[in-house]
């Protein structure tokens, strides 16, 4: 490149050199799950309450207790759709209502993408707190967690995928 009258950037070439890197990102570990490969993936739901950031699908993905995604009032099922950004390996979902909205979900399915097909990799009846799913290893591209029914409109604080 340097032959054609390019070069790469370096840091040297930044003008502002109080300008710092930007602080690594903080991933949960589980201790018996491991690290959790969903957060700060893409992800894409069916509704989000009000069309609100406040509420959007990325706060059940960025470790913060204190956030979550909930749909509009009255929605009784969604769908929540991870891009993994290329293939990974999971054995294990942990799904976590939030906190005063507990008890809500009554139906669920999590299903992997897999060369271009989607499988179903777990399924239950309700979630509360924290519910960990684990099934056989799979290597996928996206995740799919769709809420078939709830009582009213979900909420959820957290979803992790794991390879244990």
């Amino acid at each position: 490149m340097r032959n054609t009258g390019y070069w790469s950037n370096s840091a040297e070439l930044l003008s502002d050199t109080a300008l710092k890197a930007l602080p690594e990102l903080k991933y949960d570990i589980d201790g018996d799950l491991g690290r959790d490969m969903a957060m700060y993936r893409p992800v894409n739901v069916s509704n989000v309450r009000g069309s609100s950031r406040e509420y959007g699908a990325e706060k059940a993905l960025d470790g913060d207790p204190d956030t979550y995604w909930a749909t509009d009032d009255g929605m009784t099922a969604a769908t929540f759709e991870i891009d993994t950004e290329g293939p990974v390996d999971i054995s294990a979902v942990e799904i976590c209502e939030a906190a005063g909205f507990e008890g809500r979900v009554r139906e669920y399915k999590v299903e992997g993408q897999i060369d271009s097909d989607w499988k179903l990799l777990s399924q239950g009846k309700a979630i509360g707190a924290r519910k960990v799913d684990r099934f056989p290893n799979e290597t996928v591209w996206k995740v799919r967690f769709t809420i078939i029914q709830a009582t009213d409109s979900p909420a959820i604080m957290k979803f992790g995928m794991y390879m244990r």
